[in-house]
Parts: structure tokens; C-alpha cells; sequence
């Protein structure tokens, strides 16, 4: 497949959920997180959430599996 192939099948919208993973980052203080959702709003996406997990493997891993298994 193309890649004008691959973008005239792709969906003009998708559903997504962000995720900031830090130890330090808080929804004060995580601006590149409402940047990636307000970006994602103004292209026509719905942001079906946003979460900030700490760097922890399993915790990270059970959230993306999580929003991962909505989505289907």
C-alpha cells in the first residue's frame, strides 16, 4: 500500500487518549500534555481522555491496555 493509499483509507478522525508519563509532571504543570489535547481537538479528533502516570512500568502498561480495549 501507498502512502496516498494508506491516508485516503485512513478515518479523517480517531479516538485518543493521552498520556503523560513523569514523576514530576501534575495538570498544573503538564503543558505539553494540553498542547498535544488541544492540538488534537482543533484537528477534529476526540480526546477521550488524558492521564498522568508515573514512570512505573506495570501501572503505565494497565492503563494503555486499559483505553486500549475501550477503543475496540
Amino acid at each position: 500500500m501507498s502512502s496516498s493509499d494508506h491516508k485516503a483509507a485512513a478515518p479523517a478522525r480517531v479516538r485518543v487518549f493521552v498520556l503523560t508519563v513523569s514523576d514530576t509532571r501534575t495538570d498544573d504543570n503538564d503543558r505539553s500534555g494540553a498542547a498535544i489535547c488541544e492540538s488534537l481537538k482543533a484537528g477534529g479528533h476526540h480526546v477521550a481522555g488524558k492521564a498522568i502516570e508515573k514512570d512505573e512500568p506495570p501501572p503505565v502498561a494497565q492503563l494503555v491496555r486499559q483505553q486500549a480495549a475501550v477503543g475496540q
